[in-house]
């Protein structure tokens, strides 16, 4: 996706206009001589998110919350990465048959990711505050947000979201200005995802085929741009409708991973009788083509992102 173009309205400011002093005589004509006058505009900040695994270019980097690790750096990790390409645990599906052999074949869900490295602090000089930098970067957090944690082996870079969930720093060697420390994610979400987000707008008019690339399925964001009444959406089987009217100038932004909707000001949208949970509208891997067929409106069409996935 490219970087959108973005308006900044400014708020309503006051300027000082200073005028030269004038001699004026009287049944003479005034004039202004050329001058010069400042405007100060009040200051406007942005705040952008940050892209993840923008600062990796080589195998074996880490980045942690926006943050490289990597041999150019004094954060060094080393050659033991574990969990990052392993399959999680599974919650099996399957049910026992009661007077029978075997079982009866159910869907197997991953559970959470468990991802351990160690990181080298290489730093003779400001040891202190390598370490302190490290330690701030790798503390708790203090909800249950996930950061994206993005590392790059054999030429693919996959991102992930988790916390931090164990941190261990000995300190048998921080006279010379090394420590090997041991940094530990949980990601509740078990899926990898590719960097690259693609995206499609979908009109009532036309489906859209999606391709989702990666190994494992994936789920969407949406955003419903109004007016439009009950948006429902189809796509490999399954049916998402939001039981909310959509005013015109106004979009609903749905994100199926996070389960999280905006409406305006409103954080909460509730689904339709007959439609599946937000979470589980999934685009398997593979082609599947994607309807917009909302109850009434939606002129202004839908847009689609996803990231293929990994597991």
């Amino acid at each position: 996706m490219s970087s959108p173009s973005v308006t900044i309205d400014l708020p309503s400011f006051s300027t000082t206009w200073e005028f030269p002093a004038l001699d004026v005589v009287y049944d003479t004509d005034v004039g202004l001589a050329s001058f010069s006058t400042v405007w100060e505009f009040p200051p406007i900040t942005v705040d952008t998110p940050i892209r993840p695994g923008i600062t990796i270019t080589r195998d074996g980097e880490i980045e942690w919350r926006g943050v490289l690790w990597s041999p150019r750096n004094q954060f060094i990790p080393q050659n033991d990465l574990d969990g990052w390409e392993d399959l999680p645990d599974l919650d099996q599906g399957n049910v026992p048959k009661s007077q029978d052999d075997g079982s009866w074949a159910g869907v197997d869900y991953p559970q959470e990711r468990i991802v351990t490295v160690t990181v080298q602090i290489d730093d003779d000089i400001t040891f202190a505050a390598s370490r302190k930098a490290l330690r701030d970067l790798t503390t708790h957090g203090v909800d249950e947000t996930e950061s994206p944690l993005v590392i790059r082996t054999a030429g693919e870079t996959l991102l992930a979201y988790g916390k931090v969930t164990k941190r261990r720093i000995p300190v048998a060697l921080t006279g010379i200005g090394k420590a090997n420390a041991v940094i530990q994610w949980t990601c509740s979400d078990p899926y990898r995802y590719w960097l690259q987000e693609f995206g499609v707008s979908v009109l009532t008019t036309a489906s859209q085929v999606i391709a989702n690339e990666g190994g494992a399925r994936t789920k969407p964001r949406l955003r419903f741009h109004g007016p439009v009444v009950v948006p429902r959406i189809r796509v490999a089987g399954r049916i998402l409708a939001l039981q909310v009217e959509v005013p015109d100038g106004v979009d609903l932004n749905v994100n199926c991973r996070t389960e999280e909707t905006l409406l305006g000001d409103s954080d909460y949208v509730r689904v339709h009788d007959f439609s599946v949970a937000i979470g589980d509208l999934v685009i398997p891997p593979g082609d599947h083509e994607l309807e917009y067929i909302p109850d009434g409106g939606g002129e202004n069409g839908l847009d689609v992102f996803w990231r293929p996935a990994e597991c």
